[in-house]
């Protein structure tokens, strides 16, 4: 079944308080930025329920114009022995199908790398490598966040099962 505009709509609604089941998952909350626009409503896991190697997790609906609907997970993930973190998004189109994951950082004076050999050069430093990391932050989303939501709503997809779903990475350049 792909998934609406509609359905998303009455997802987002269960979120904005609504829907109990919901709140049964431990450690989230919450956020309505009273946006017009894009990001209105983001749902965050609170860091004391996370896992140590976990520094942040959160999604966020989008809806755009033309139909256009996209969830966005966003994480965090620490590097070993370290408070050092990389951060893994990704971006779902609810249209197409389409899962775009991409991988940045910052550095202690807050500027963002985002191209493939600075990420590349950044874990090797930190003795990882991007193939460990796709496969830390993919667990995270499998494990973590797919599994909760398949735990309030149903659906024949689930941690194991993607269903169509295509996952393409992203190299950005900014």
């Amino acid at each position: 079944m792909k998934y609406t505009t509609k359905k998303v709509i009455i997802t987002i609604i269960h979120f904005s308080g609504k829907d109990e089941l919901f709140y049964k998952l431990k450690g989230l909350k919450i956020i309505d930025n009273g946006s017009q626009d894009l990001y209105k409503h983001s749902i965050d896991y609170k860091s004391v329920n996370l896992p140590n190697t976990i520094h942040s997790l959160g999604y966020y609906f989008y809806f755009g114009f033309q139909e256009m609907t996209k969830v966005g997970i966003e994480m965090r993930l620490r590097l070993p022995d370290t408070e050092t973190t990389i951060n893994v998004d990704y971006q779902y189109d609810v249209n197409n199908q389409q899962l775009e994951r991409f991988m940045w950082y910052y550095d202690d004076e807050s500027t963002g790398y985002f191209q493939q050999s600075q990420i590349e050069a950044f874990l090797v430093e930190h003795g990882k490598t991007v193939d460990e990391i796709r496969k830390e932050a993919d667990n995270v989303l499998r494990n973590k966040v797919l599994k909760d939501w398949t735990t309030i709503y149903s659906s024949r997809f689930g941690p194991d099962n993607w269903g169509e779903v295509s996952v393409k990475d992203i190299w950005r350049t900014e």
